[in-house]
Parts: structure tokens; C-alpha cells; sequence
């Protein structure tokens, strides 16, 4: 795609600033939006947020909080007064918006001000090893790249409405932004996310990508440097479009999905708009197979398959859902976009508010569209569901591939079981800190093997690293029957003491309410009795005499297997994260088996039931 565009032809396609209307600004256009009947909630509760946030003082990101990462790896004491700030700009900015009294434009000034004096845009944890930002070298990093867009919006709807006296403040926008984002793209191509130096790219590529270009469409009056930073922009962002498999997946999950190929949305929209459709990356085969696949995850309510370090519940734009939809014809997509939570005095960042109240319009909610069985041959994903119109039915999700995937847990052949309600979970991902993303990653029970519903086998955890990985992996459905097979040796190191290690996960629909089966085929290259298998689950369990029960806040769940075969403990384990807390309460129950004798050679059933 970016070969067909030079500087010179994309001079030609692009059109003036001055005729370019990405959304309507006009005070009229909004006093009417406001008006409509699904928003009359938000423009209420926005006004109400925005007079209690005008008693509040603005936050100040001191560098104390800066340097309590580099001190003790904690990131949100520096993220929590700056997400603050730009809450009160995403507020004050859509409450005046919306109301056009000008009696928001003061805090508004205020904030913008406030957020252009910071010494640095990007996040303390992205700050190249620093404790403090280098004013003489910011990072266009993620915060950065979003702070860029949003000033750079906010200027194009309510700009014009400063006062005289605040003609410095838009100057000022437009200088910071220029040089803390758009000149550190255009002059250096050292950035990892641009993906120019190697390296596989993810998220940050679209997320970085549409900040740089989202704010040099809006603020760029020189016409050879706009068409300089949309030509190294497009041969950046195909690093991104090529980061995804034929399939669609997204092996960071819905989550990430949202952030990364959600600003893809944004980034394709700015190069659709500003060149009259002439540059359409809707089209491509890429972003259509991206686009199905949330509704293809989708488990019940707002619940995805959360392998990696995506959480469990997601909620999504449904304006950049039903844009996208559109724009790429997906039904699975406008269905699940109609279906997304209604914000209303919490805007979900001012970017992505202008696209809820421009793009969702009155979205009424849809049946939902999903297949009985869903797999993804690239990142090896399996979704099954007993009954695909009924969200609270009998459903399985398991998955293969590697363990050096995008936001990596050690979790070849992790398995979960829900229905209507998790039962058999994957935790998901504590609070980020310095350790996450550190060599001491996979000291972390939330991203270490034992942390997830995969073999321990002779003490000996999965590895991470591309070499670890399945083998001989097949997915095969006939419609009463689908599961996945795959030999997990590969995920584990030497010191295993692994021949081979078969597990097939199975849903069975010849049974009444579904089954699921786990099956382990092992051989050993010793006898040994040092195997366990783990399931976790959020519920309290119960020991029974053909194996345990799961007690679901709604359904309750069957775990049975041979306890003359298998030894049974139900182990709690108490969460101390906030993250892992505030999504499954106090503490997890662990159900641990393992095998009763020493053997080199068996077999390991496990079924599950609803009751």
C-alpha cells in the first residue's frame, strides 16, 4: 500500500485543510447532537461531572511521582494525576461542546495550559530508563501520541470559541505538539513502534501512528511536511497490518484489540477523509479480517477470551465499532457494536467520545451474531460454544501456539469454561509495574505456567521464548463434536523429562447441556509421580465421589475424573493485586491433581458438566 504513495503523489490526493471537515464543528451541529435523545443522559451527567470537577484543582504530575517508577517499578502514582488531567480536558471540552455557553472554556484554557506545561508527555514507564523526563528529548510514545490527538481536537471543535486574550494557548498547542510528537516521528526513524529498525510492532504502532497523523492533519499548514509525515506514516502503519495473521486474531485480545486496530479506525478515517477516499484502508483484506474478530471472541455480556494479558471483561467504542463495521461490512461487528455499554458522565477520552456521539448515532441493540465453533489457524485459538444463540450455554475456549506472543503468558494449551458465567478461568493480569514487562516477568502467577490450567510436570514450569511451542496441532470439528489437538511438549524445557504430551480439549454436543472433555496422553522418559494438573476457578468447590463441584454464582459445573487415578486438593489462593481483586474478589480456588502413581505412560480424562 505505502509504495503506491510518494511525497509528490500524496501532495496531489490530499486536500486542503481548509476543505477538509472530518466532523462537523459548528456550534449548531453539536447543540443538535446534544439534543438527540440518547444523549440528552450524556450532556446531563457531562454538565453535572464537569461543575463537580470545577471545584477540584488541577492535578500536577510532580517528579516524585515521576520517579517512583525508577524508585519502586509503581506506575500509577505518576499515571493517576495525569489520566486525571485529561479527564478533566475530555470533560470541561465536551461539556462546552455540548452546552456552548462558554461557561467550560475557562477550565477548559486552564487544563490545556496545565497539560502543555508538563515536562513530558509520555508515560513514566516508557521513559528510556530515566526517572525523569529530558524536556531537550521527548518520547512520542503512547501517552504522548494520545495527548498530541486530543489537544489537536479539541483545538478544531472549540479553538475558534477562545477568548482574544487565549490566542497564545492555541499557538502553544501547536508548538508543543510539534515538538514532542510530530517532529520526533518525521526526524527519527529509531522509534521501535515505526517498526523501520526490525522487531515485530503491536499496538503502539496504530495507537503512536494515529496520534502523529490525527495531529498533523488537524494542525500542519505546510503542505510538503504534511505529505513528509503522511508518506513515512503509511509505510510505518504496514508494519502493523502485517502483525496479524490471515485469521484476524489478536493474540493480546479484545482489550488490546480495542486500543491497537481501534486507532487503526482513527488512522484509516484521518486518510479516508483527507483524500476524498483516494487512500482506503478499509478495503484492505488485512483490516476486514480484523474487524471480525471481537464478535468471534465473544463469550457472554461483556466477556471475551482473555488469554495474555487481556482482562476478562472489555467495553468498546460504539462508535469506532459501527464505523468500522461500516466501513468494512461486518455484520458480526455493527451487532456486537449496538450491543456495548451507554457512557454517559465518564467519557471514554475526548477522541473517542466525538466518535461515540458521531458515528454510534441511536444504536439500538441487535442479536448478536457468532458461529457454534470458531478457530484461528495463526495464533491457534478455539472457540466452542454448545448452543451459539444462547450467551449462558456450555462454552470452551483453548488455545496453542507459542510463548513469546504479544503481552507473552506461559499458557500452551490453556483451556477456560464459561457459561453465562466463568467457571474455568485464565486469571488475566495483575496491575502493570516495572516487574511486568521485566525479566522477572514469569515470577508472576498470573503469567507463569502455574498460574493457568496447564500441566506441572517434574516441578517443571513451561519456558518462555519463540521456541516453545505445539506441534502437531489440529483442529477438527463434525458438528456433535469439536476439539483441539496438540502435542505440548514443545512448551516445556528438557529437565520435563517429556516424550510426548498429547492434550485434546474437546466439546462433545451429543450430550444433553454439552461436555467438555480435557484428555492427557503422555509418555515420560521416566516413570514419575511428579505430575499435576491445575484448574482455576473463582468459585468455592466442593469434593464429591466421582471428582468435585464447581459452585457458580448461577450454574454449577462438574469436574469429574478417577479419584483412585487422581488425588484431589482444593487449594485457595488469596489475590493481593488490584487489578486481579477488583475482577475476581478475594481469592481463587485451585484444583490441584495429581497422578497417584509413579508411571512412564498413561492417560489423564477430565469432564465437565453443567448442573
Amino acid at each position: 500500500m505505502s509504495a503506491d504513495y510518494t511525497k509528490d503523489a500524496l501532495k496531489q490526493i490530499v486536500i486542503p485543510k481548509s476543505e477538509w471537515t472530518p466532523f462537523l464543528r459548528d456550534a449548531g451541529a453539536w447543540l443538535k447532537l446534544a439534543d438527540e435523545p440518547a444523549n440528552r443522559p450524556r450532556r446531563d451527567a457531562l454538565i453535572e461531572s464537569a461543575e463537580k470537577l470545577r471545584q477540584e484543582g488541577i492535578p500536577v504530575v510532580l517528579a516524585t511521582q515521576w520517579m517512583e517508577f525508577t524508585r519502586t517499578g509503581a506506575r500509577r502514582p505518576m499515571e493517576s494525576p495525569y489520566g486525571k488531567k485529561r479527564e478533566m480536558l475530555a470533560t470541561f471540552a465536551l461539556a462546552e461542546a455540548m452546552k456552548r455557553e462558554g461557561k467550560y472554556l475557562d477550565p477548559l484554557i486552564d487544563v490545556v495550559w496545565s497539560i502543555c506545561e508538563e515536562s513530558g508527555w509520555n508515560y513514566s514507564a516508557h521513559n528510556a530508563g530515566m526517572p525523569l523526563p529530558d524536556t531537550a528529548k521527548p518520547i512520542p510514545d503512547l501517552g504522548a501520541a494520545g495527548t498530541a490527538l486530543t489537544l489537536a481536537e479539541v483545538d478544531y471543535f472549540l479553538g475558534e470559541a477562545f477568548p482574544k486574550e487565549a490566542a497564545m494557548v492555541r499557538a502553544r498547542i501547536r508548538r508543543e505538539v510539534d515538538a514532542r510528537v510530530i517532529r520526533p516521528f518525521l526526524e527519527s526513524d529509531e522509534h521501535w513502534w515505526q517498526g523501520f529498525k526490525g522487531g515485530e510492532v503491536n499496538n503502539w504502532n496504530a495507537v503512536c501512528n494515529a496520534g502523529v497523523l490525527g495531529a498533523a492533519m488537524y494542525l500542519e499548514d505546510d503542505e510538503d511536511r504534511l505529505a513528509a509525515i503522511l508518506e513515512k506514516s503509511l509505510r510505518s502503519i504496514e508494519y502493523f497490518l502485517n502483525c496479524y495473521g490471515p485469521d484476524g486474531g489478536c493474540d493480546e485480545g479484545v482489550g488490546y484489540w480495542h486500543y491497537g486496530v481501534g486507532h487503526l479506525v482513527l488512522y484509516a478515517h484521518f486518510m479516508y477523509s483527507r483524500t476524498n477516499g483516494r487512500i482506503n484502508i478499509f478495503e484492505d483484506r488485512r483490516a476486514k479480517a480484523m474487524a471480525e474478530f471481537p464478535h468471534r471472541v465473544h463469550l457472554f455480556d461483556d466477556c471475551y477470551v482473555n488469554f495474555a494479558d487481556c482482562s476478562l471483561r472489555a467495553s468498546m467504542s460504539q462508535g469506532v465499532l459501527a464505523y468500522y463495521a461500516k466501513m468494512t461490512g461486518s455484520a458480526g461487528l455493527a451487532a456486537l457494536a449496538s450491543n456495548q455499554p451507554f457512557w454517559t458522565s465518564s467519557p471514554p477520552g475526548f477522541t473517542t467520545a466525538v466518535r461515540d456521539l458521531f458515528w454510534a448515532g441511536n444504536l439500538k441493540p441487535s442479536p448478536l451474531i457468532r458461529n457454534r465453533d470458531e478457530w484461528f489457524p495463526d495464533m491457534q485459538w478455539m472457540v466452542c460454544r454448545f448452543d451459539e444463540k444462547d450467551q449462558a450455554s456450555l462454552t470452551v475456549t483453548a488455545k496453542a501456539g507459542h510463548n513469546a506472543e504479544k503481552h507473552n503468558h506461559n499458557d500452551g494449551g490453556n483451556f477456560a469454561i464459561c457459561a453465562g458465567e466463568p467457571l474455568i478461568i485464565d486469571m488475566g493480569v495483575g496491575v502493570y509495574t516495572r516487574q511486568t514487562f521485566s525479566s522477572k516477568r514469569y515470577e508472576l502467577l498470573a503469567t507463569r505456567s502455574i498460574g493457568h490450567n496447564v500441566p506441572l510436570i517434574n516441578g517443571r514450569e513451561q519456558s518462555p521464548g519463540r521456541k516453545f511451542q505445539a506441534s502437531d496441532v489440529s483442529f477438527a470439528s463434525d458438528g456433535a463434536k469439536s476439539s483441539l489437538r496438540q502435542d505440548i511438549k514443545g512448551f516445556y524445557p528438557p529437565e520435563a523429562g517429556i516424550v510426548s504430551w498429547i492434550r485434546t480439549v474437546t466439546m462433545d454436543r451429543s450430550v444433553q447441556g454439552g461436555m467438555v472433555v480435557l484428555s492427557d496422553e503422555f509418555i515420560m522418559e521416566k516413570a514419575t509421580e511428579d505430575i499435576v494438573i491445575h484448574l482455576y476457578t473463582p468459585h468455592m468447590v466442593d469434593q464429591v465421589e466421582n471428582g468435585c463441584v464447581i459452585r457458580g454464582k448461577k450454574k454449577s459445573l462438574t469436574v469429574e475424573f478417577n479419584r483412585k487415578s487422581l488425588l484431589c486438593e482444593i487449594v485457595p489462593v488469596p489475590l493481593e493485586d488490584d487489578r486481579l481483586r477488583s475482577t475476581w474478589g478475594e481469592a481463587l480456588s485451585r484444583i490441584r491433581l495429581q497422578i497417584a502413581s509413579a508411571t512412564g505412560e498413561g492417560s489423564i480424562q477430565i469432564a465437565f458438566r453443567l448442573v
